[in-house]
């Protein structure tokens, strides 16, 4: 047809890079010194042509410099509070960063530089500064998708233990399609007598520190893992609040815990938001610490 015989038009000096994907082809051309490629708009046919044409020609024809990347994933963390923490810390000669904020209250400081021993210092002090947030490296899905993907390819089974966020965090999960291969089930334990009836947490561990501690979270990751028979669990208990933000300072207060092997990690929270939105933000941090050490990201520290 007359359109695709358009097809075959290319300026002068262009060289046609062939499509095996489609009709129209590429080209490459170099104009004042700049080499530029045309590539045709269907995405499967870019994504193609950039993976075995462009870049392949580019690095035959240019002396590239490595370039070490890590992306900082933070949760329900302020733009704001980045931009504060890496103005503290300083970004040294050499290391380039960018905030992004992303979809459902997520955030990245992107890290660059030549190697990774001159920006390990700067990654250490800005998830340092930021640790509250800090969700982990490279995290390119979602907090429950995550988890899920990694307990499918490793093959290991799960459970949940939840105080405040009633069952959320099951409910992440058991949104992913497949995951009954994995997910064996959760424990919901609002009250106290269902903490040590089903979970065996101590009756003296709630009178001595109470429900909202590090012991009973751990406690109670400990019993659910233990109960249901799994490679891996979590656990969450906090104050959640009522329906509106609070000036009381324990509101927004919540454990987390991870199991995994004989490794047991618990991490204390801070959320200020609605009752409903620390609820997401605890169960979305539990969920990605779980991920992290099961991943070998950070280790069991109890």
């Amino acid at each position: 047809t007359s359109a695709q015989a358009k097809q075959a038009l290319y300026p002068q000096g262009a060289a046609v890079v062939i499509n095996p994907v489609g009709t129209a082809s590429a080209l490459r051309l170099e104009i004042n010194g700049s080499l530029l490629f045309l590539l045709p708009g269907v995405p499967s046919e870019m994504e193609y042509l950039t993976k075995n044409s462009v870049i392949p020609y580019i690095q035959e024809h240019f002396s590239l410099a490595e370039v070490f990347k890590a992306d900082l994933f933070f949760s329900a963390m302020p733009e704001s509070y980045g931009d504060a923490a890496i103005k503290k810390v300083g970004i040294p000669s050499g290391v380039k960063c960018i905030i992004n904020a992303l979809p459902n209250r997520r955030g990245v400081i992107r890290v660059r530089a030549a190697s990774k021993k001159e920006a390990e210092p700067f990654i250490q002090a800005i998830t340092s500064e930021l640790k509250e947030y800090f969700a982990g490296l490279n995290l390119l899905k979602g907090s429950a998708e995550g988890l899920a993907e990694l307990l499918f390819s490793k093959k290991l089974t799960f459970a949940t233990a939840e105080s405040c966020t009633g069952g959320l965090a099951a409910s992440m999960l058991t949104e992913i399609a497949g995951i009954s291969e994995v997910f064996k089930g959760g424990v919901v334990s609002y009250s106290n007598s269902v903490k040590t009836s089903i979970l065996a947490v101590s009756e003296e561990t709630l009178e001595q520190v109470g429900a909202v501690s590090e012991q009973t979270a751990v406690e109670m990751v400990l019993g659910v893992k233990k109960l249901l028979k799994t490679d891996a669990a979590l656990s969450i208990t906090g104050y959640a609040g009522g329906a509106a933000p609070s000036t009381d300072s324990e509101v927004g207060k919540v454990f987390i815990a991870a199991a995994f092997e004989g490794r047991t990690i618990c991490e204390e929270k801070h959320f200020t938001a609605s009752r409903n939105e620390v609820r997401r933000q605890a169960a979305e941090a539990a969920l990605e610490l779980a991920r992290r050490l099961i991943s070998g990201e950070t280790d069991g520290g109890i």
